[in-house]
Parts: structure tokens; sequence; C-alpha cells
């Protein structure tokens, strides 16, 4: 009995885990001084367990632009998702585009805050009064859950290729958004001219999980 205990023991060392792991409270303060494999209590009873990218965000030391770290699983249609946290997830495509699911506006916050409003230019969305906008007004998803969507791509012009990010976020705050982030500056979308840029590749699609 004991060594299985040791083993138990062991088993958890090895995926960062500990195995005092306890509750703590629902506050960005806790999370900070967390280990991974403690958890909060969550609303309906569930336990959600931090990691430790997660304890990493709150203290704004994760790097979202590399993943390497991070487990991988693979699909049969040659799709690797990176898990960060249980509210977020990253989809790798084969032609090498990503998309980011996350489940909570604090998931979404921090990724915007500390990587796209870091590494990338806000694209503005230009109305149909040619007035430019921060983003654009979204559809009605059909549910009432929080969710949102990062698609990063390749646009090109023929000479010149650029990343652009196209964020969905869906219940944000009782409204639905559209944003894009580019590479480079002083791009504009919407009602403008067409700078010429095309899409490389298929866009790639993403089923919600809205348990």
């Amino acid at each position: 009995m004991k060594r299985n205990v040791l083993l138990f023991v062991a088993v958890l060392a090895w995926n960062g885990i500990s195995a005092t792991a306890g509750e703590i409270p629902n506050l960005l303060s806790a999370v900070m001084v967390a280990r991974a494999g403690d958890y909060i209590i969550l609303p309906s009873g569930g336990r959600y367990i931090l990691t430790h990218a997660e304890i990493d965000i709150a203290n704004g030391r994760f790097d979202f632009g590399d993943l390497s770290g991070l487990v991988s699983e693979m699909r049969e249609d040659g799709t690797r998702i990176k898990t960060i946290s249980d509210s977020h997830k990253v989809f790798i495509h084969p032609d090498g585009q990503a998309t980011h699911l996350m489940k909570t506006t604090g998931s979404f916050t921090s990724f915007r805050k500390q990587y796209l409003e870091r590494n990338f230019f806000l694209g503005e969305w230009v109305d149909e009064n040619l007035v430019p906008r921060p983003f654009k007004p979204g559809t009605d998803p059909g549910f009432d859950v929080f969710r949102a969507t990062a698609r990063f791509s390749t646009i090109s012009d023929g000479s010149r290729s650029v990343l652009r990010i196209e964020v969905n976020a869906y219940n944000l705050g009782g409204k639905h958004l559209v944003m894009r982030y580019y590479s480079e500056d002083d791009f504009e979308w919407g009602n403008v001219m067409d700078y010429g840029f095309r899409q490389i590749g298929e866009s790639q699609g993403i089923d919600f999980e809205l348990e």
C-alpha cells in the first residue's frame, strides 16, 4: 500500500501537480500564489483545476507566442490541440493556421492584453459612414454563454505577407463583437477600398464547447 501511495505521488510530481493541492478562493490574488493542481469550486459545484500556464498568466509571465512546452493532442485530421488551461485551448491546423478558443472573459482578457495588444496592431473597422471604430458589432450566435476565438492566418497581396488575427467574442458584457489585429500597422477593414490582400489557405472552422 505504501509503495502505491509513493507511486501516485511520483506521477503527480511528473506532471507538475502538487500532491497536496487544495481548494483556493476564486480571486486573482489567490491564483497568483497557487500551485498547479489547486482548484476553484465553481457555482455548479465542479472543480476548476489550475495549470502552471494559468498561474503564469495570472502573474503576467506566460509567453503566448511559445507553446512548445505544452502537451499536444493530435486529432485524426492532423490538427494539434494545445491546452493552456481548461478555459483556453489552441488548435493548430495542418496548414499552420491556429485558432485560440477561450471560454471565460478572464482568459480572453489576459490573452488580449498580455499578447495581442503588446505584439500586434489593431486594425480599425470602417463603418458604412466611413467612421473608423475599434470593433465591428457581431451577430448573435444563438447561445448565452461567453465564448471567444482568435484565428491566426496569413494574408498576402502577392508581394508581401501579413499576419492577421480575427477575434470573435460572444456575450462579452452583453455584446458580440469582431476585432482584427495585424502584424503591421495602418490596416483598416470593412467599408473601405480593398487593399488587395487575400488570405492564404482556407478559413478554418471550430466547434464551440457550450457545456
